[in-house]
């Protein structure tokens, strides 16, 4: 901007903050978005447990939260690799 040098132009085109497990995130440079080698896995919600599961449940649920409160949280069991 304004025709100043701020080294801008070199910074990554994409600079990711991941959540491993715990409260600290771990800063990732990356050239694209979506990333090339993104291998996209289904995911479905299952409210009654808050989970997350790869197979379809078999009948409709719902969560209710209230608006401008945290929202809904699903986890899935620990990930045998990284993802």
């Amino acid at each position: 901007m304004k025709g100043e040098r701020t080294g801008w132009e070199k910074q990554p085109r994409v600079f990711l903050h991941v959540r491993p497990p715990g409260e600290k995130f771990v800063e990732r440079a990356e050239k694209e978005w979506p990333l090339a080698r993104t291998e996209w896995t289904k995911m479905y919600l299952y409210p009654e447990g808050a989970t997350l599961a790869a197979k379809a449940p078999r009948k409709a649920a719902a969560v209710a939260y209230r608006g401008g409160g945290d929202g809904g949280t699903f986890l899935t069991p620990p990930m045998k690799a990284s993802t």
